[in-house]
């Protein structure tokens, strides 16, 4: 089993398991973001004691003042990589551009009322799909704030705050840094640059990213920052003549799947797998998983929706057979959660893979389910 594809399959189950957890009344925990340590490349911080992402950093929920600004010299961005034959990744929508290697990606976007961020990563998926370049767009709340205002505004609404924020030069000019955090600005926008390292992705390499960094102006009005509730259609697309079949009478539920594909039931009836490999541990899968007994998604919507913050899955609402069902999507892998309730039980269908299991191929799985 490949390392990325244990990574993705071990995600899947600890957010499940998390969701039960969350559901069942437990007390919700900030999950484990992942290390930023390499593998094989050498990757070297400006400061080991600094943050690689805003989970990271110390907390400060009590204080609303402003964020100090170091009174050290400015650090000075340099960068020794030759990025002459990078290629330009230019978004007229949100209004930025920035150069990126020839074999780098733009591998999804996550959205919200107020930002949305983008993920840029070598491969087509990235090694581990949690290392790579974020930028996000933030709306700013008064576009008569200045550039220090305008990164408290975005800071403060942070659960977890920055103690200082650095002083750095790129190109000429000024501007503030929080460890692997790098605040630019427009006329409505704040753009955050996070760089997560990791193998061949140095200091260097995000060094060469930011002095690329450019941003113009385009009309936010015109952007919908935020259409992650639009609905979606699932159905069979592809040919399932030959497929299995999977029926469940106790819990009064059947599942097709595909025919070369294999099945693992656990000892308590509450997890199904299925897989496209023989080894009941190999990923990828398609799995349902019983989280509730006699309750629905309805119960427990909002406790979900709030764990679900803390990670980047996006809240989709899908439509299968005339049916509303709730799904999140990870916009960096295949990686998808679509809760279905079964007589009075709340089960989770779900979805780990990168790239072995089509999207095509679950989304026929869900849509020919059928329960009682």
């Amino acid at each position: 089993m490949s390392k990325k594809q244990s990574t993705i399959l071990v995600t899947t189950f600890i957010l499940i398991a998390a969701v039960a957890v969350v559901i069942w009344g437990g007390e919700r925990k900030q999950p484990e973001q992942p290390s930023p340590a390499g593998n094989g490349g050498d990757v070297v911080s400006q400061d080991s004691n600094i943050p690689q992402n805003r989970e990271d950093i110390d907390t400060n929920d009590n204080d609303n003042d402003p964020i100090s600004i170091s009174d050290e010299d400015p650090i000075v961005i340099t960068s020794d990589i030759d990025t002459s034959d990078w290629k330009t990744y230019r978004n007229e929508e949100l209004g930025f551009e920035l150069v990126i290697p020839d074999n780098w990606y733009i591998n999804g976007s996550y959205k919200n009322e107020n930002e949305q961020r983008i993920h840029l990563s070598p491969g087509k998926l990235g090694p581990n799909n949690d290392f790579g370049i974020f930028v996000e767009i933030i709306k700013k709340t008064d576009n008569q704030l200045s550039y220090y205002e305008s990164i408290n505004e975005v800071i403060k609404n942070w659960k977890y705050k920055p103690i200082l924020l650095s002083k750095v030069v790129l190109d000429d000019k000024e501007l503030l840094q929080l460890g692997a955090l790098t605040f630019f600005e427009n006329k409505d926008r704040v753009f955050v640059t996070n760089f997560v390292p990791a193998g061949e992705i140095s200091i260097e390499t995000y060094n060469a990213f930011l002095l690329s960094f450019n941003t113009f102006d385009v009309e936010l009005d015109d952007i919908v920052l935020g259409d992650n509730d639009k609905i979606e259609s699932v159905f069979v697309n592809i040919d399932t003549s030959d497929w299995k079949t999977y029926r469940n009478e106790e819990l009064g539920f059947e599942i097709k799947y595909p025919a070369e594909w294999y099945e693992n039931i656990n000892l308590n009836n509450d997890i199904f797998i299925f897989r496209p490999t023989e080894d009941p541990v190999e990923a990828p899968t398609v799995s349902l998983s019983k989280i509730q007994e006699n309750k629905t998604i309805s119960n427990y919507e909002k406790r979900v929706d709030e764990y679900m913050k803390n990670t980047f899955m996006i809240k989709k609402w899908i439509i299968v057979d005339g049916e509303k069902f709730i799904q999140y999507q990870s916009p960096f892998s295949r990686q998808r959660l679509t809760f279905v309730n079964i007589k009075n039980d709340l089960f989770v269908l779900s979805l780990n893979s990168i790239d072995s299991i089509s999207l095509d191929t679950y989304n026929s799985i869900l849509a020919l389910m059928s329960y009682k």
